[in-house]
């Protein structure tokens, strides 16, 4: 008999069901994986179904999954499927099949920022909104995006999970001041909690 918790968190182990099923089972626990491990993993169920897989978009997914093994399984078999035909997984496929895509769609973004373009910049924000992201979720995004920048800026990694983006970040970083990275995650944490209170309202 095998006992799954369905919570996203750890079972505390000093609780009265942890410990009384501890003494008569055995607990096996399915810790994240390391990148180096998720990439492994990845490439290697990727050329057990006859493909390939870019550079680039490896250490995309690999940020994706984030050392989730399910995810690792459901994302790799649903590019898999996706990409018989042409043979390769790109970066592209990656960004319009995998979970967690809006990462690339506001990194793509803050290129826009970065360069002033505000025109594609609304373009692609009304896009999102189009398919089915909220305001507060955007703004969210963008605040970790920027919190990213910020971050590298001061010599330090990036948020959990964004690490495969870190020398991008660092790229998009150099083209900001110190201060006006700090402003910017200033401007938007009051937009998030304006747009919050609103939702509430």
């Amino acid at each position: 008999i095998v006992f799954s918790s369905p919570s996203t968190r750890t079972p505390k182990k000093n609780s009265k069901f942890f410990t009384t099923m501890t003494r008569h089972a055995v607990t096996v626990e399915f810790n994240y994986l390391t990148a180096a491990e998720t990439a492994a993993q990845i490439r290697a169920r990727v050329k057990r179904a006859g493909l390939a897989i870019d550079n680039d978009a490896l250490t995309a997914l690999t940020g994706l999954v984030g050392g989730n093994r399910g995810a690792l399984d459901s994302e790799t078999d649903k590019l898999i499927d996706y990409c018989r035909q042409s043979g390769t997984v790109t970066t592209e496929d990656v960004r319009q099949l995998a979970a967690g895509h809006e990462v690339f769609n506001v990194f793509q973004m803050g290129d826009l920022i970065v360069q002033g373009d505000v025109g594609l910049c609304l373009s692609m924000m009304r896009s999102l909104l189009a398919s089915g992201q909220t305001p507060v979720m955007l703004t969210s995004l963008l605040i970790s995006h920027f919190l990213c920048l910020y971050l590298v800026k001061h010599g330090q990694k990036p948020l959990p999970r964004r690490e495969f983006l870190a020398a991008k970040f660092r790229s998009q970083a150099s083209r900001y001041t110190h201060q006006r990275l700090a402003d910017i995650v200033i401007r938007l944490a009051k937009a998030d909690a304006h747009l919050r209170h609103s939702e509430q309202v």
